[in-house]
């Protein structure tokens, strides 16, 4: 019997030893614990810092050159248009032309609006907090990247609109004044 409770007691004595070394060592790890978490928020909102900066840089890109595509847009439809004006008071056929510059500004209007979008949403992603939205900041980020998507694609439509449209146009209107004026001199 004196076996069995020196035994009963080695193991209570054990057992409570290992419970306060464990508990001990929490304590000594706690400290650690926090200053892992400390430097890993740090470096969180390092990268954070340095999203602001770069979504920033965008912007200020994308709202110049959203200005300039839209001078240069608008003044080649201006152009275009006096063009087909000038060109309607000498008497040639311009109802095609007229057609081409409705599309043309629907071309650039989409384009301006779409960019105009991905300014906004640009802008929204600057308001989230990084790392503490949820998910919402990476899916206004994509859907930024998809609306630049689109802004290329519509700059492209237009360019290609010019070139294989209208300039063609341009290009048979002008074989067919020269014809006819070399008509009328004979």
């Amino acid at each position: 019997m004196k076996n069995k409770t020196f035994a009963a007691f080695l193991t209570a004595l054990l057992v409570t030893s290992s419970f306060t070394t464990a508990f001990a060592q929490t304590q000594a790890e706690q400290p650690v614990r926090e200053a892992v978490k400390e430097k890993i928020e740090e470096k969180i909102e390092a990268k954070c810092e340095k999203a602001d900066v770069v979504i920033e840089k965008i912007i200020e890109l994308y709202t110049s050159t959203r200005r300039n595509h839209i001078l240069t847009l608008n003044n080649f439809r201006k152009k275009y248009d006096e063009l087909v004006i000038k060109l309607g008071t000498e008497g040639y056929n311009v109802s095609e032309f007229k057609t081409y510059s409705r599309n043309l500004e629907k071309k650039i209007s989409n384009y301006t609006a779409d960019l105009s979008s991905f300014i906004q949403a640009l802008k929204e992603s600057q308001k989230l907090a990084c790392g503490e939205s949820n998910g919402k900041y990476g899916q206004v980020v994509s859907n930024s990247k998809e609306l630049l998507k689109k802004i290329r694609t519509d700059l492209q439509e237009i360019k290609a609109y010019y070139r294989d449209t209208i300039r063609p146009a341009l290009i048979n209107l002008k074989k067919e004044a020269q014809e006819n004026k070399a008509s009328t001199q004979q």
